[in-house]
C-alpha cells in the first residue's frame, strides 16, 4: 500500500519525530531554567524593595509652571474642627492651627458633632462599607433615604447619588449624549464636564465664558444643520452654576430662554453654588427664583456644602431612572458607606432647619470678604473675578493678561506661592487655582479663598487685609 502512496509515509514519520522533537525540548529547557525557592530572608528583601506606582506616574499632575524649591503643596492636613484647619508643614514636628479659606466646606458641617454622631450611629447599625455596587446588593436604606431627602429638598421627582463627585456628571454626560449628538458648553467649565463632553464622542463646541451672543451662534449653528439633514439630534447646553474656576456665577434665567427657544435641554452642573446660594440654600437656580424642575439635569456634589463625599443628580423620575441602568459611574462603581449617606442626610437637614441662618450667614460672609477687597484696592496687574449680587462664596484673585505678557507666568506663579506661604505663616490657609495636565481651559494664575459661614465678620474682614496687603507687598515690587 506504502508504494502507491511513498509520500504519505514520509509526512506521517515527518509529524511524529516533530511532535517528538518539540515535546523533548520544552521539559529539557524547563530543567535547565528550573528555579530555586526562594529563602525565608530572599522573599522578604523582594518585598521590602516593593513599592506599587501610579498609573501615568512620570506625567505631571499639574500644568501650573514649576517653581524652583517650591513643592505645590508643602504640608499636610492633621486636622479640621469648625473654620479652623490644622496643617503639618514638611520637615516640621508640630501641627498648626490655621484659618480654613481653602476647603470647599462651607458650613463646617464635616466636622459638626450632630452630624458625626449620626456617622457613628449608623456604622454601629449597618458596618462601614456596603460591599457592592447599588445595582447589585449595595442598596441600604440610607442610600434611599438620602436620595429622597435630596428630590424632597429641590422640590424634583427624583434623585440619584454617586459615589464619587468628578464621576457624576463626566459619567452623566455620556449617558445622555453620544456620537452625533451635540453639546454646547461654557468654556470656562471644569475638568469633570470636559471628560463627560470627550467621552460622550459627540460633537461638542465651547462658548466664549458667559458670552450669550456666541452660545446663541452656536445653538443656531446647531439648529441649522439638523435642518439640512433633516433630522433632530439630542442637544445640550453644558454649564456650571458657580464656576469652579473662576468663581463666578453663569447668566441661567437668559440660558434656560435660549434653550427653550431653539429646544436644547440643559445641564447644570451646580456643585459649588448648592447649599450656597438662594434664600434656602438650594442652588443656583434658588439664587434667580428658578424652580430646579426646569433644569432639565441638575447635578450637585456632596462634598463641598454637605462635608460628605460624593455626587448627585436631581430631575424628572424618568431621566433619574434611565442613569441607573446606562450611568456608567453608577452601575460598576462600589456605592457609598452608609453612614456617608446618613451624614449627608443630616447635614441636609441641618441646612435645611437653619437655613436662614446658616446660608445667610455664608452669603453675608461672601459679600462683605469680596467688598473689602474691592475697598482694599489691589495692586495693578491683579483683579477680583466679579459674580453677580457678590454672593459666590468662591473667590479668585486673577493676574491679569497685561502681568503675564510683561512679567511671564513663572515670575506670577512664584508670587502666588510667596503669598500662599506668608498667609501660612500667619496662620491663614489659602490655596493657588491649579489646573490639572487634561483641562482645556485658560491657565491663568490665581489665588482662590474659600468663605465659610461660620467665620466671624471681624476675621472676615482682617484676613481679607491681609491678603490684599501681601498681594501688594508682592506684586508692587
Amino acid at each position: 500500500e506504502w508504494e502507491k502512496h511513498p509520500y504519505h509515509i514520509v509526512i506521517e514519520v515527518s509529524f511524529i519525530a516533530a511532535f517528538i522533537y518539540f515535546y523533548m525540548i520544552p521539559l529539557h529547557k524547563a530543567k535547565k531554567m528550573r528555579v530555586e525557592p526562594l529563602t525565608k530572608k530572599e522573599e522578604e528583601g523582594l518585598l521590602e524593595e516593593f513599592h506599587s506606582e501610579p498609573f501615568r506616574s512620570k506625567n505631571p499632575d499639574s500644568n501650573a509652571v514649576a517653581i524652583a524649591g517650591q513643592p505645590l503643596v508643602s504640608y499636610n492636613v492633621v486636622g479640621r474642627s469648625g473654620v479652623k484647619i490644622s496643617i503639618l508643614p514638611k520637615h516640621a514636628s508640630k501641627a498648626v492651627e490655621c484659618l480654613d479659606l481653602a476647603t470647599f466646606d462651607y458650613h463646617s458641617l464635616a466636622t459638626n458633632e450632630a452630624v458625626r454622631d449620626v456617622a457613628k450611629r449608623t456604622v454601629a447599625a449597618y458596618g462601614v462599607g456596603s460591599c457592592g455596587p447599588r445595582g447589585f446588593y449595595g442598596t441600604i436604606k440610607p442610600h434611599l433615604d438620602l436620595e429622597h431627602d435630596i428630590a424632597k429638598f429641590l422640590g424634583v421627582d427624583a434623585c440619584i447619588i454617586y459615589s464619587y463627585g468628578f464621576a457624576t456628571i463626566s459619567t452623566l454626560i455620556p449617558c445622555y449624549a453620544s456620537r452625533g449628538d451635540y453639546l454646547i458648553v461654557d468654556d470656562g467649565s471644569c475638568l469633570p464636564i470636559q471628560e463627560g463632553c470627550h467621552l460622550s464622542r459627540s460633537h461638542v463646541s465651547y462658548y466664549k465664558h458667559n458670552d450669550l451672543f456666541h452660545l446663541e451662534e452656536l445653538m443656531q449653528s446647531v439648529v441649522e444643520k439638523d435642518s439640512r439633514s433633516k433630522k433632530v439630534s439630542r442637544r445640550f447646553v453644558v454649564t456650571e452654576g458657580v464656576f469652579r474656576n473662576t468663581g463666578d456665577l453663569c447668566m441661567l434665567p437668559e440660558i434656560i430662554t435660549l434653550c427653550r427657544k431653539h429646544k436644547f435641554r440643559l445641564i447644570l452642573e451646580d456643585s459649588y453654588g448648592f447649599g450656597a446660594l438662594g434664600a434656602s440654600g438650594r442652588g443656583t437656580p434658588d439664587h434667580f427664583k428658578i424652580a430646579t424642575s426646569l433644569v432639565d439635569i441638575y447635578v450637585g456634589s456632596l462634598s463641598t456644602a454637605l462635608g460628605a463625599v460624593g455626587g448627585f443628580c436631581a430631575g424628572e423620575a424618568t431621566m433619574i431612572d434611565h442613569q441607573r441602568l446606562a450611568a456608567t459611574g453608577y452601575v460598576f462603581s462600589a456605592s457609598l458607606p452608609p453612614y456617608v449617606t446618613a451624614a449627608a442626610s443630616k447635614a441636609l437637614a441641618i441646612i435645611e432647619s437653619n437655613s436662614t441662618d446658616t446660608i445667610s450667614a455664608l452669603q453675608r460672609n461672601s459679600a462683605t470678604m469680596r467688598k473689602e477687597i474691592q475697598l482694599s484696592r489691589l495692586p495693578s496687574g491683579l483683579h477680583l473675578v466679579e459674580c453677580i449680587d457678590d454672593i459666590s462664596p468662591l473667590i479668585h484673585i486673577r493676574v491679569s493678561q497685561q502681568y503675564l505678557a510683561e512679567h511671564g507666568r513663572a515670575t506670577a506663579e512664584a508670587k502666588l506661592a510667596h503669598v500662599v506661604q506668608s498667609l501660612e505663616a500667619r496662620k491663614i490657609l489659602a490655596v493657588r487655582q491649579l489646573y490639572t495636565i487634561e483641562e482645556r481651559v485658560p491657565n491663568v494664575p490665581s489665588l482662590r479663598i474659600v468663605v465659610k459661614a461660620e467665620l466671624p465678620s471681624s476675621e472676615v474682614v482682617s484676613s481679607a487685609r491681609t491678603v490684599v496687603a501681601l498681594l501688594r507687598g508682592e506684586f508692587s515690587r
